[in-house]
């Protein structure tokens, strides 16, 4: 009976080690899931006395003093954050916006900065009152800004450019342009460029509109409610 009992506990441990595993969970998928239907499936990494030798590739630490996750690659601890290359691109909307009013615009070549009042998203460096992004600290690098709206004007003979700015005017570009649209009907255009920018840049939406098209009789224009904006983070340094 006791060799019984042996055989049949043998069996029941192999059973265990060979067998999927959860954590929190009684329907496990892989070899150790942690995925829990309530939700608190966190795991936990400390930090590790091991060499990255006798860990093997594929473990997986958290250092307390650099606050950064590493991984062994067999050899030695390399760091999550800092494997990333130069030429590694993870696209992040760190801005975007909704202007919710109708807005005046003066031409004669002024630039027009744009106003929106309906901030969707905001990493703390949109500001709404002055309707500017800056650049933040340790942020260089290559940012994609789209700009998309409506405008009309009072005459027919008009031009309006899309466009925006860095820096207070040091950097104007042009998204696009439309000349002559008809009197009273908004032209609807949009565009965008990426550019690599340093900390503190400051960049606006806006438009400059045309100078000198209605000699004697000055054209007004206005930009139609629900032009947006969007402000993308390519990668940093």
């Amino acid at each position: 009976m006791k060799n019984k009992f042996l055989l049949l506990f043998s069996f029941a441990v192999f059973g265990i080690s060979s067998a999927q595993v959860g954590v929190g969970n009684s329907n496990p998928a892989v070899n150790l899931d942690a995925r829990s239907a309530t939700g608190n499936s966190a795991i936990a990494f400390g930090n590790t006395n091991q060499t990255a030798v006798a860990a093997g590739a594929g473990a997986m630490k958290y250092d307390n003093t650099t606050k950064q996750m590493f991984y062994s690659d067999g050899t030695t601890w390399v760091s999550m954050a800092a494997n990333q290359t130069t030429t590694s691109f993870v696209p992040r909307v760190v801005a975007s916006g909704r202007a919710g009013t109708t807005q005046p615009a003066v031409a004669n070549n002024v630039y027009n900065k744009w106003a929106f009042s309906q901030v969707f998203t905001n990493d703390g460096n949109w500001n709404p009152s002055t309707n500017t992004y800056t650049v933040a600290v340790g942020k260089d690098g290559f940012y994609q800004f789209a700009l998309a709206g409506g405008i009309s004007c009072n005459k027919g003979a008009n031009q309006s450019n899309w466009s925006i700015t860095i820096n207070n005017g040091a950097q104007d570009w042009v998204l696009a342009s439309v000349t002559n649209f008809g009197i009273g009907f908004s032209s609807y255009r949009g565009g965008s460029v990426a550019i690599f920018l340093n900390a503190g840049s400051t960049i606006s939406f806006g438009s400059k509109h045309c100078q000198g098209c209605n000699p004697g009789a000055d054209e007004s224009y206005t930009i139609a409610q629900g032009a947006t904006f969007t402000i993308t983070s390519l990668g940093s340094n």
